[in-house]
């Protein structure tokens, strides 16, 4: 027995090094992912006048950085279909030479980090200090620090006015009224290619109604996508939050393939085109409860002549007709 519990002893000393050691390496490669973008940030600025806007980050890395961008967006501690890194939200304000000192990119839970027109209880939600208590934190002038939330918070009671200035304001000055966080949409990608990789383009879209369009929705329809006529695939990706503990289905028409999964499951998948894309089809009902978050990945390709169209609906067992899902109830 005595040899059995040095055993457990030194099974669970074993253990603890293995985790540590694992999360310095998630750690690393974390800040490795911020270093990446910051060279691809230069490269940007040695063909553009500004940086891209916070929301455009990500797609203008992805440009840029080509065969290296595969894995940079993705923090290793967080769930892929999760958002890794959130932006100033006056990025594309910041300019070389006076604005060195300030933040790009930041471990966060959300594509856009306000520092002034948002409170201390929404920053809290935003930033995500997941390396045991700190972030790793890009800086414009091309360096990462591991800082806590505290260190460069614009809304603390004390330092906040103070930490804005030095951290995040740029020195031209900026409105700080970007912000792709909260309820009001999910954040959409538009690629040119059908198997949803490549360049994009990014946006909030407010509806998993026919996102982008369509005269059978009632929706014109319109491309965000500067790079083509109509985008050849889409992404939407975000959380539904659950006003009330009930029985849910989730309804899809598509036009022509469509994919939608909750929690990382597909739940719902679509093969659209000749079969009548103007017919929802059900999930299998799930049982949700009040202030619960699902996260979710709408995924649409468009094979077809014309304008795309998707459409997610839900109805519930106390109210059984399909309905659109407000857009107060969909987060990025």
């Amino acid at each position: 027995m005595i040899v059995i519990a040095v055993i457990a002893v030194l099974l669970g000393l074993l253990l603890t090094g293995v985790q540590a050691t694992r999360l310095a390496a998630a750690r690393t490669q974390c800040a490795n992912n911020l270093s990446q973008m910051g060279l691809g940030l230069y490269r940007h600025l040695d063909t553009n006048a500004n940086p891209p806007g916070a929301s455009q980050m990500e797609g203008a890395m992805t440009v840029i950085l080509q065969q290296q961008h595969k894995n940079v967006f993705q923090c290793p501690l967080v769930d892929p279909s999760q958002i890794s890194y959130g932006y100033n939200t006056c990025l594309d304000r910041l300019q070389r030479g006076e604005d060195g000192g300030r933040i790009v990119a930041m471990d966060a839970a959300c594509v856009t980090v306000p520092f002034s027109s948002a409170n201390s209880a929404i920053w809290s939600k935003r930033v995500d200090a997941r390396h045991k208590g700190v972030m790793n934190v890009l800086f414009f002038d091309g360096h990462v620090e591991a800082l806590s939330p505290g260190q460069i918070d614009p809304y603390d009671s004390t330092n906040g006015s103070t930490n804005a200035t030095t951290y995040w304001k740029p020195v031209s000055g900026c409105a700080d009224n970007i912000d792709n966080c909260g309820g009001g949409g999910g954040m959409s990608y538009y690629y040119d290619t059908l198997d949803w990789t490549g360049p994009y383009f990014t946006r909030k879209d407010t509806t998993l109604h026919c996102p982008f369009g369509g005269q059978f929705f009632g929706i014109p329809y319109s491309s965000p996508n500067p790079n083509n006529s109509k985008p050849a695939s889409f992404a939407m990706k975000g959380r539904i939050i659950v006003d009330r503990a009930d029985v849910y289905t989730f309804w899809m028409a598509a036009d022509d393939y469509g994919y939608f999964d909750i929690n990382g499951s597909n739940v719902l998948t679509w093969y659209g085109g000749t079969n009548g894309w103007t017919y929802y089809q059900p999930s299998a009902p799930m049982t949700l409860y009040a202030g619960q978050s699902v996260d979710f990945q709408l995924r649409q390709a468009n094979t077809g002549w014309g304008p795309a169209h998707i459409s997610i609906m839900w109805s519930s067992t106390t109210s059984p007709t399909q309905s659109i899902i407000p857009a107060a109830n969909i987060y990025p």
